[in-house]
């Protein structure tokens, strides 16, 4: 009798650990399954700044706001009036205002604006800017020479006031100028932007 439970017991011992394992194969082989067919769950950011740096349109905005109100989000008109070289080229929502293919378009009649060929927004200046290792400045006012043009400016009489978004010093040539303005209402809410991109 004893010398039989020492025969079984081993054996039970050794088909447990292999049911065990195969129970732990099992495991993983569904957790790689899960991991194909979902997708990850987001981390969410820390601080809006580190949301900001995905977006330079957003986060240029956002920054020359601040420094023109001092409030940390852009407040938008129900409906903004986008203009590009002080032309009109379009209306968007507030709910649109964060997307930045919302502000691609060209002038009304126009297939190209500054020798560039249509639609153009202020995301590819942006992406250029901060892919040669510049930085967005923010001015205050729309300013009068933009690389090497002077750009006829929108009438925006409802303006109380404008800030402009624009490269740093040492990005201000002809080419790669531009300034984005925005046109803020006495309630602060921007009601208008113009996109201005120097001609070579």
């Amino acid at each position: 009798m004893t010398r039989t439970r020492a025969v079984i017991q081993p054996a039970v011992t050794a088909l447990a650990c292999a049911l065990l394992l195969t129970a732990l194969a099992a495991c993983g082989s569904r957790s790689e399954l899960a991991s194909d067919s979902m997708p990850p769950t987001p981390t969410p950011s820390s601080t809006s700044a580190g949301a900001d740096a995905t977006d330079p349109v957003d986060a240029a905005v956002r920054d020359a706001y601040r420094r023109a109100t001092g409030a940390g989000l852009p407040a938008w008109a129900p409906e903004v009036r986008v203009y590009i070289g002080g032309r009109p080229a379009g209306r968007i929502t507030a709910a649109e205002a964060s997307a930045g293919a919302s502000w691609d378009g060209c002038p009304q009649g126009d297939l190209e604006y500054a020798g560039r060929s249509c639609p153009v927004g202020p995301a590819a200046p942006l992406a250029a800017l901060l892919a040669d290792g510049g930085v967005t400045a923010t001015t205050v006012g729309a300013p009068a020479v933009v690389g090497c043009d002077r750009p006829k400016r929108p009438p925006v009489p409802e303006a109380a006031r404008s800030v402009s978004i624009v490269p740093d010093e040492d990005h201000q040539d002809c080419f790669a100028a531009f300034s984005w303005t925005l046109y803020l209402d006495s309630d602060d809410e921007i009601v208008a932007t113009d996109l201005v991109l120097s001609s070579p």
